[in-house]
């Protein structure tokens, strides 16, 4: 959805939840880079024509994998899926940018709710609007978020949050410029 309007590209792309991958497999087979799906979610859509992407078995265990190559579980957010996978490509630092995680909606972790206008939770108004969309899990997250910092920080990698403005309150705070800068640097 943003990149009509920046310059700035992903190198991977993640997606776990039914509902994203249904209502956007069309604009993932799009992308101009490897997409990791859940295997789970995308093999009833699957139409034999895809070659950018990687499936990802999930619903395994609730632990932080660091062989993507076994199940994994979702930890209640695309997150700390795309956490496992870049610990797995081996990245010391992952610097987390956008992560909100702050939310209107109300209702039960996990409903399914029918967004009929503008979208406030996400960074385009677009994002879900006319369409369904899951609850976040915030707490189930938290948990998540909480396995993942400990298993970067026990082989001495880090987790970052260059969130501008998020709530998040997990890992380290940077700012987003400097997360930018210590990027260029490595590589």
């Amino acid at each position: 959805l943003l990149f009509d309007k920046i310059d700035f590209r992903v190198n991977y792309h993640v997606a776990v939840n039914r509902l994203v991958i249904d209502q956007s497999l069309e604009q993932f087979k799009l992308m101009d880079c490897p997409s990791f799906l859940s295997y789970r979610v995308v093999r009833p859509l699957l139409d034999g024509t895809e070659t950018n992407f990687y499936y990802l078995a999930t619903g395994g265990p609730f632990t932080f994998r660091k062989d993507i190559t076994v199940p994994l579980h979702e930890g209640y957010t695309v997150t700390f899926v795309a956490l496992q996978i870049a610990f797995f490509m081996g990245f010391k630092n992952v610097f987390l940018i956008g992560m909100d995680h702050n939310y209107t909606a109300r209702g039960q972790a996990n409903d399914v709710q029918f967004m009929q206008n503008d979208d406030p939770n996400h960074f385009d108004p677009t994002y879900f609007r006319k369409k369904n969309w899951q609850l976040p899990d915030l707490a189930g997250s938290e948990l998540s978020y909480h396995m993942a910092r400990f298993f970067y920080n026990k082989e001495g990698r880090q987790i970052y949050d260059a969130t501008v403005g998020g709530k998040l309150n997990i890992f380290p705070k940077i700012k987003y410029e400097e997360a930018l800068k210590v990027a260029k640097l490595e590589c």
